[in-house]
């Protein structure tokens, strides 16, 4: 083999090297930009709750300790805030199924136990939604029960804390240890 052929072989597999390495740059920074934008979406979403007051009226009513069906006759100017995180949670729950959103953003942040306890919370608000709309609404939020029914239960060991929560229970720890 002459020297010339040796060049070409060695720079056609240098070819093919660079471009499955770009390949892989490329499969990461496309899941990297997907964990920004689930980032992005879910703190817009909630920053949105907040906004409306949604938030706020939830903890009034574990404050209350009302369930949400008395809490929202007892007030119903709350209820379509309410019904906010229901439409949030349902498109939480849809993007994570068509994988449009991060399952492992997600659930780092809140766990499959928080939506699995809202999901407890709302469901009577939600078969209620759907008893009143009648057959149209049999479908109704059911990317939100898929999430809190189905895929929890799914993840619930592989995401059974927050990172968030972790953190501050091991700070606590430690800075009792020092007292």
């Amino acid at each position: 083999m002459e020297i010339v052929e040796i060049i070409a072989i060695s720079v056609a597999f240098l070819g093919v090297i660079f471009a499955g390495i770009s390949l892989l740059l490329t499969r990461r920074q496309i899941q990297l930009d997907q964990k920004m934008r689930t980032m992005d979406y879910a703190t817009s979403q909630f920053d949105k709750l907040t906004e409306l007051g949604a938030r706020q009226d939830l903890r009034e009513m574990k404050i209350q300790n009302q369930d949400i069906m008395t809490y929202t006759e007892d007030n119903p100017e709350k209820l379509q805030r309410l019904l906010e995180y229901v439409y949030t949670f349902n498109r939480i729950g849809a993007g994570i199924r068509k994988k449009a959103l991060s399952e492992d953003v997600i659930f780092n942040i809140w766990t499959p136990k928080w939506f699995e306890g809202h999901w407890q919370t709302f469901e009577p608000l939600i078969r209620n939604e759907r008893e009143r709309r009648g057959e149209e609404a049999s479908g109704a939020y059911v990317f939100f029960e898929w999430l809190a029914t189905k895929k929890c239960p799914q993840v619930r060991k592989k995401y059974p804390e927050s990172p968030l929560k972790s953190s501050k229970k091991k700070l606590q720890t430690e800075s009792q240890r020092e007292a």
